[in-house]
């Protein structure tokens, strides 16, 4: 029994973030539909003790410091976001570049 003990109390901080993520995850999944299905990032290890966040974009649970502070979406995901923003805005004036106001055609 003692030997149970020591080793549940060794394993704790490894298998509690662990299966907090895997709880989101199913929370998601079931409020979401299976579409959505929600990973912690590779890259980015749950620490324990530490805070983490749901990105609303990606439905990744990250750590807090992953986010702007009064953000729910990712640095990620807003950097994204923004790139393809930038890229929206220029798409127009290089299909219109070929042609200029008033010529006949």
């Amino acid at each position: 029994m003692v030997l149970e003990e020591i080793v549940r109390e060794e394993l704790r901080p490894i298998l509690e973030p662990l299966i907090r993520s895997a709880v989101r995850e199913l929370v998601a999944e079931h409020v979401n539909g299976a579409a959505h299905a929600v990973e912690a990032p590779a890259e980015q290890p749950v620490i324990e003790g530490a805070e983490t966040k749901q990105c609303v974009r990606c439905r990744q649970i990250k750590p807090a410091n992953a986010f702007e502070k009064g953000r729910a979406v990712c640095r990620q995901c807003r950097q994204a976001a923004a790139r393809e923003a930038k890229q929206r805005r220029q798409e127009p004036e290089s299909e219109s570049e070929g042609h200029s106001p008033g010529a006949i055609a």
